[in-house]
């Protein structure tokens, strides 16, 4: 019973490596137990350690994990492309990981293009890559724009000035608009609904969509909050139709 109220793991400094995970004891635990944060940094865990690890860690419940300084080594490279690819196929996979921290791990150019091609398809909001010095910054500011809930990315700040303030840029944007985006949402979801969405003639829509979601959609929707955060910004930028589109855009993806 006391394993089943434990939340967090912390391992740091426990000279663990690949062989901790040999016997499976360590990644039955982590499977069984619903821990949110686990803490691992500071071990020579190796690439054959993360390999393992993000192998086991797929289908857990876990939110947090802290690889910094993990030790993993290529061609003078901390974290090699299998490692970081592994954790990019992670990244896709978890429906519940939320921070991701790899700092001091020296990420190569593969790498790094893992990392940010898994990024727009996952559900991270925290990535943290300080003191890798080899990463593409404008790789990572190009998929935080199309990672709409990162919120922190954390960079090596010997990157180019323009690639640092670009992820920056993104970032911050990702901060201010999830909430408006959701409204949007709404907003485009409710004109959908009641200008476009002809009940009796569009049955292939209604049977594409499932007559359950398009009843909750109905019900739970409202007009008025939306609109008002829609006109407001819309009035401050300019734009209200190009805002207008892409809210189209975005419900018709999640349509989709």
């Amino acid at each position: 019973m006391a394993c089943q109220q434990l939340t967090e793991l912390d391992l740091r400094h426990c000279f663990l490596d690949q062989d901790s995970f040999a016997d499976g004891t360590l990644l039955t635990m982590l499977q069984t137990v619903p821990i949110s944060s686990l803490y691992l940094s500071n071990n020579p865990l190796g690439d054959a350690g993360v390999l393992v690890l993000a192998n086991g860690l797929r289908d857990t419940r876990l939110r947090e994990l802290y690889l910094n300084n993990v030790g993993l080594v290529e061609e003078g490279e901390f974290i090699s492309a299998p490692g970081a690819k592994a954790l990019a196929d992670l990244l896709q996979a978890s429906k519940h990981l939320r921070v991701l921290a790899l700092n001091e791990n020296g990420i190569g150019s593969q790498g790094a293009k893992a990392l940010a091609s898994a990024l727009p398809s996952s559900r991270l909001e925290q990535l943290l890559l300080s003191a890798n010095a080899r990463l593409d910054g404008k790789r990572f500011a190009d998929a935080a724009e199309r990672h709409l809930t990162l919120t922190s990315l954390m960079l090596p700040t010997t990157l180019p000035y323009e690639q640092l303030m670009a992820t920056r840029k993104a970032v911050e944007a990702n901060r201010r608009g999830k909430p408006l985006v959701a409204a949007l949402q709404r907003l485009a979801f409710s004109k959908l609904f009641a200008e476009r969405l002809n009940w009796a003639a569009d049955s292939e829509i209604i049977d594409a969509l499932g007559q359950d979601v398009l009843s909750t959609l109905f019900e739970t929707v409202s007009v008025g909050p939306a609109e008002r955060v829609m006109t407001k910004f819309a009035r401050a930028r300019g734009q209200r139709e190009s805002a207008y589109d892409r809210a189209l855009r975005l419900a018709a993806s999640e349509c989709g």
